[in-house]
């Protein structure tokens, strides 16, 4: 098993070569989590242990980071229906420029970070969060 190094995935966002081949997924699945972290750390039972199963499985894949939601930040959207398949189009609020004009934009200053604060610990050495 390799060990997380950050510093490759900033190498290929600024279009230079890694030191190795460099993985990257926003989100993996609950089966793959299961499978990629041991029994005894596999618990979704609140956030912190959900934080520690998410950096455990992308660490053990092989990744350089996990992605975490570490707060209840989002963009307001509009209704979607229900289906097997939905248009990425559907929900949009800003479709011209007087939309956008009139969008009520979150203050991501309002929301709580203070889980970053509790999982910090979590991280092997070289490893970090996008969050």
């Amino acid at each position: 098993m390799r060990n997380p190094n950050f510093t490759n995935l900033l190498k290929v966002l600024k279009h230079e070569v890694p030191s190795r081949p460099t993985l990257f997924e926003f989100f993996m699945n609950e089966r793959l989590y299961k499978k990629l972290v041991s029994n005894d750390i596999y618990s979704m039972s609140d956030k912190l242990a959900h934080y520690r199963v998410l950096i455990h499985a992308f660490k053990n894949a092989g990744y350089d980071y996990a992605t975490v939601l570490v707060s209840d930040f989002k963009f307001p959207k509009g209704a979607r229906h229900e289906g097997k398949s939905i248009s990425q189009n559907e929900g949009a609020l800003i479709t011209d420029r007087e939309s956008f004009e009139k969008y009520v934009w979150p203050d991501a200053n309002a929301f709580d970070y203070s889980a970053l604060s509790e999982i910090k610990n979590e991280l092997p050495e070289g490893m970090k969060l996008i969050v």
